[in-house]
């Protein structure tokens, strides 16, 4: 990673008494220990993403821009090229560590099994974090469209966090056994906002150019492969839990009608896991989804064919969102 870290709220230019306000001497060590600090040593760390925060406040305190104007500003490089280079622009140098702030939350996010409810709700934190310092870049800090941190990319960044933190909220609304509507619902919502991130990169053939040229063409694809992975294993899940609901209401028809689309659906995304990497988590995981989905289906079909005789009904499943996960710092 370059920099990576998050904070979920801007913090604005309060603006320091003259006699507090940084000299040359305090930038340049704070630019020294920022490039330390990037090479990678606090990866993995909590720590990390207080140390970048540090800087990201350090600069934003500062009040005078020429200040630090004739400074060799420290090195960056370039995510997907790992080409170097220096941009003499400490708003650039903010908008790397507000990436680094970012990216390092992701990581701490990804690194917990959440096989506990606090596990749940630390990696949820991590990724609503996330989410706001991708948001925070996009919005203040906007760079060109070529750039590895140009406003798509950050855009697909946000919204993949926010599945990602919807992610925890459906785990931990399934460990509490909700209400299957309300479960559907969270399932839904992390679908919206895969299709989101999708959309935002495949907006147009020239955006859609421009990210390949940023990212590479293997890296755009195995992005979208995900996606669309996600997506369609998580439809599974909600239509499974609408059918569960349709259960409880006593309707057969639709309960059956949503199961078999389950299935279906959850079969497509066994389809895409074919192409994607950790192929052995993914399979056990598609291997329980599908026992849980094929039992249920093949119970609903003996009984609507031998007690309830019921239409299998068409299905809809336009949810609306609930308990969505929102950006924090």
């Amino acid at each position: 990673m370059r920099a990576m870290a998050s904070l979920s709220q801007h913090k604005q230019n309060t603006g320091l008494p003259s006699e507090a306000e940084p000299n040359r001497t305090d930038v340049r060590r704070e630019l020294r220990s920022l490039s330390i600090s990037s090479t990678g040593s606090l990866g993995g760390f909590l720590g990390g993403c207080c140390e970048f925060e540090h800087h990201h406040c350090f600069f934003l305190l500062l009040r005078l821009p020429p200040l630090v104007a004739d400074f060799s500003i420290v090195p960056w490089c370039d995510i997907y090229s790992s080409m170097v280079y220096n941009v003499s622009d400490i708003k650039y140098e903010m908008a790397c560590v507000l990436y680094n702030i970012g990216a390092l939350h992701t990581e701490l996010g990804a690194m917990d099994q959440r096989n506990t409810p606090d596990g749940m709700k630390i990696s949820c934190t991590h990724f609503q974090c996330s989410a706001w310092a991708f948001q925070n870049l996009r919005d203040t800090y906007s760079q060109p469209r070529e750039s590895d941190l140009s406003p798509t990319l950050m855009t697909f960044m946000y919204n993949v966090a926010l599945a990602q933190a919807q992610e925890c909220i459906l785990e931990k609304s399934m460990t509490d056994n909700r209400k299957p509507t309300i479960i559907a619902k969270v399932a839904m919502q992390v679908v919206e906002y895969l299709r989101t991130a999708m959309k935002n990169l495949a907006h147009g053939k020239a955006q859609d150019a421009a990210v390949a040229d940023i990212v590479g063409s293997r890296q755009l694809k195995t992005w979208q492969r995900y996606c669309e992975f996600k997506q369609a294993y998580h439809l599974a899940v909600a239509l499974l839990y609408q059918g569960m609901q349709a259960e409880e209401q006593q309707k057969m028809g639709e309960r059956l009608a949503y199961y078999q689309a389950a299935v279906e659906k959850l079969g497509e995304a066994s389809k895409m896991a074919k192409n994607l990497d950790n192929k052995d988590q993914i399979t056990e995981t598609l291997t329980f989804a599908n026992d849980v989905m094929a039992g249920k289906l093949t119970a609903a079909q003996k009984e609507n064919e031998f007690v309830y005789h019921e239409k299998v009904e068409i299905i809809q499943t336009d949810l609306k969102e609930k308990y969505s996960s929102k950006p924090i710092s």
